[in-house]
């Protein structure tokens, strides 16, 4: 009974900044557990290396992406939506940092963070809802950085307390 509780075999779960890192080893724990694991990275031949390497161990799928763009952002949406009915879990993994001084951080690095770690996972979210809603119970999970903690939790905010249309998934911070 609890293995069928806790079970993702057969769930399809999408991992922005699935291969490296903390991103990878999730994957590798979904990809072992069973499920159909899509993953993102902006660099396409280390993304397609991971996912070929995880490969080995079940369904992995690399969506190439630099997910700091809007246009990327809407590709991986309606590629995965395009493969998958449902959309399980999503994973906001991917981020970035700018190592400035306040004095001297300039516009084209606040541009570069703020796009991957606040607009993209809004809108990624945002643009798989459909997905979302067709697996009933999905999950959201950001992972934050320390630098970049305080820009998440006001996306969820948000998320928890704006007024949407549609049912939403759970969100975890």
């Amino acid at each position: 009974m609890i293995n069928e509780l806790f079970s993702v075999a057969g769930k399809t779960v999408l991992i922005t900044g699935g291969s490296r890192g903390i991103g990878y080893m999730m994957a590798h724990g979904f990809v072992a557990a069973g499920a159909r694991v899509y993953i993102s990275s902006r660099k396409p031949e280390v993304c397609d290396a991971a996912a070929a390497e995880l490969g080995k161990l079940g369904t992995c799928v690399s969506l190439p992406a630099d997910l700091g763009k809007m246009s990327e952002v809407e590709r991986v949406a309606t590629e995965l939506l395009a493969r998958e009915e449902r959309v399980h879990v999503l994973i906001n993994n991917a981020g970035a940092t700018w190592g400035s001084t306040i004095d001297a951080f300039p516009e084209a690095g606040w541009d570069k963070v703020m796009d991957l770690n606040v607009k993209s996972p809004f809108f990624l979210l945002q643009k798989l809802l459909p997905g979302l809603e067709r697996a009933a119970r999905a999950l959201t999970i950001r992972r934050a950085s320390s630098t970049s903690a305080r820009s998440t939790a006001c996306i969820h905010r948000c998320l928890r307390i704006s007024p949407m249309r549609r049912p939403r998934p759970p969100c975890i911070t």
